[in-house]
């Protein structure tokens, strides 16, 4: 539960179970961010009630933003329609002329909690799958998204994020993991890029430079790394590498360099088939030189770094 207040307007407004020291003008309920949500809609010119798009409006242009308080957490929907009723009653409103809300009706309405039946479902699908645009439609929509400033335009993504983003969809975190496109699924994709691309399939023909292969090969090997023998293993691995300032794919690495941590995740590594050409120390426990490999190709240090 949530109310709106009119910066413009202080004073003491009490009622039997509230007092507020500026003027309410909403009141409203929902989850996360509801409280926000009307905003954006206003900002939008969207909002579905003019009064108090109209009234937001104007406390903008005073330079001002209203103010918003929670006046009830954690309840029921059921608890949430129930003070809603009772505090816009209690307040009173404008079109009814009886108080200081621009809230349209008595409350407790909204679709908060309600799920739709399979018919409905069915319904809404084939409206939309129905729905066919004009030319001046489509051209009306580009227009209107071509002038509204996007939010991610020049904006970039920190490496931390980036990471964190990654490691969000690796392995069975992947939505698609374990799946495959059955025949039929593939046979569409293809129909679809080919209207798409009108006929025009840009890399039929076309050759990649040896470079542009190595680097394609390189980025599904770190991937595939990392989801078999996880971050931690994968950024010791790393590690080693960095420590090592040579352009080439074979790795002489001094034993006192490394961790005990970094030879076992250098032993399995071997067992995997991920280094190869690996050379010990005299009594066999310590790996001392290796080549990081992947089908077969193995990488210089400046690549993998």
């Amino acid at each position: 539960m949530y109310v709106y207040l009119d910066p413009r307007k202080p004073g003491r407004y009490c009622y039997k179970n509230f007092c507020f020291l500026y003027e309410p003008i909403y009141i409203g309920k929902g989850r996360n961010n509801r409280v926000k949500y009307h905003l954006c809609k206003i900002n939008n010119n969207t909002h579905y009630n003019l009064f108090f798009m109209r009234k937001v409006k104007k406390i903008l242009d005073y330079g001002l933003v209203p103010i918003i308080i929670k006046i009830e957490k954690n309840i029921s929907d059921n608890e949430a329609i129930f003070f809603e009723k009772k505090i816009i009653k209690e307040i009173g409103r404008v079109n009814l002329g009886n108080g200081y809300l621009t809230n349209l009706t008595d409350g407790g309405e909204g679709c908060s909690g309600r799920l739709h039946s399979d018919e409905t479902k069915a319904k809404i699908s084939k409206a939309h799958k129905d729905r066919i645009f004009s030319k001046e439609h489509k051209a009306n929509i580009s227009k209107a998204k071509k002038d509204k400033p996007n939010g991610s335009l020049g904006r970039h993504h920190s490496e931390e994020v980036k990471k964190k983003l990654s490691l969000d969809r690796v392995g069975n975190k992947n939505p698609f993991f374990g799946k495959k496109h059955s025949e039929e699924t593939k046979a569409k994709m293809s129909g679809k890029r080919s209207i798409y691309n009108k006929g025009n399939t840009y890399n039929k023909g076309k050759h990649l430079s040896e470079e542009t292969k190595l680097k394609i090969s390189l980025t599904k090997f770190k991937r595939r790394l990392m989801q078999e023998i996880g971050e931690k293993a994968y950024t010791m691995i790393k590690d080693i590498y960095d420590a090592v300032n040579e352009e080439t794919s074979f790795v002489c690495i001094e034993t006192a360099t490394i961790n005990e941590e970094q030879q076992k995740c250098l032993n399995f590594l071997e067992k995997t088939g991920y280094i190869k050409n690996t050379v010990r120390n005299l009594n066999g426990n310590n790996i001392i030189s290796f080549e990081l490999s992947y089908k077969g190709k193995c990488f210089c240090l400046k690549e993998f770094s």
